[in-house]
Order: structure tokens, then C-alpha cells, then sequence
């Protein structure tokens, strides 16, 4: 069974043998058939592994991104995924972290990096492209309410995208 590694996709921006550009029968042919081919009606569609998205454009079938935003700190199971051909390799994502903790995993292992504000929260984009996405909110029971994290470098990570044209 092939292994694609996250930790390699992060760094190359190819996952795999997957790469953007990439039709969606290639992408089929390479990793086996998805769980679900979704048209979201919007002139993109996309390929589920898991929570694992390979997003294409419906006209010419071209993979423009993948993505999973699905870790949370009651399971990690939403990055573990196999089938007969093959099985992700979630880095990092087999236990919740904060955005601190991956800089300074970043740091440790010398890969360069940015944090930027993407929509009122804080991301960590490699030079790749591929971005790492984080919660800055958590459920507060006094206010019954989602507050925003005080300290974003406290933020939760909640799952990774790279997405290309």
C-alpha cells in the first residue's frame, strides 16, 4: 500500500503522485474511486477521500485544490484514511494543536513560513501556498456563545488547503 505523506504535500505542494492540474479520471485512476463525487452547482465539483476534498472544475475535470478542514479536538480521526491503494500520513494532524506549537515545529524543522489574517483569524502559509487553517473561537458555557480566543497564537488547528489555478 502506498503512503502519501502530508508533511510531503505541505512541502512540495504535490500530494503524492496527485498534483493540481491533474484531470479527475487521473486522479481516480491514481488513488481509486472517492467515496463521493459531489457537483456543488457552482462550476466547481469536487472528489471525497474521507474528509480529504480534491476539488476540480466541473467543464474541463482540472483539479484546482485540495483540502481538509476537519480536525477538532474530539477526534482525529477525519485525517486518518486508507483504502486498498493507499493511506494519508497526517503529520501532524493526529492530535490537536495550537498555532504556537506549529510554528515551533515550523522553526524546528526550518521551513519557512508566514502568519497572515485571512477573514478575522490568523493562517500560517508555507511558501508552497499551502495553508494551515485555524479556529480562534472556542464555545464559552457562561456566555453561551463562541468567543474569540484572547491570545491567537492559542488558536486551534483545524486543517490544512492548498489551492492553485
Amino acid at each position: 500500500m502506498k503512503e502519501i505523506s502530508i508533511y510531503d504535500f505541505a512541502l512540495s505542494g504535490a500530494f503524492g503522485p496527485v498534483k493540481i492540474g491533474m484531470t479527475k479520471d487521473e486522479i481516480v485512476e491514481i488513488i481509486g474511486c472517492p467515496d463521493s463525487d459531489n457537483d456543488f452547482k457552482t462550476g466547481s465539483s469536487g472528489l471525497l477521500y474521507g474528509w480529504y476534498e480534491f476539488f476540480y472544475w466541473t467543464d474541463n475535470k482540472k483539479l484546482f485544490a485540495i483540502q481538509n478542514d476537519h480536525l477538532d479536538s474530539d477526534t482525529t480521526d477525519n485525517f486518518n484514511y486508507s483504502n486498498g491503494l493507499f493511506r494519508f500520513d497526517p503529520w501532524i494532524f493526529t492530535r490537536q494543536i495550537r498555532l504556537q506549537d506549529l510554528c515551533d515545529i515550523l522553526v524546528t524543522d526550518k521551513i519557512q513560513f508566514e502568519i497572515k489574517s485571512f477573514n478575522d483569524r490568523e493562517i500560517i502559509e508555507l511558501q508552497t501556498g499551502f495553508i494551515f487553517d485555524f479556529d480562534n473561537e472556542i464555545w464559552s458555557e457562561s456566555d453561551n456563545d463562541w468567543i474569540k480566543i484572547p491570545n491567537y497564537m492559542d488558536s486551534k488547528l483545524i486543517g490544512f488547503r492548498y489551492f492553485k489555478d
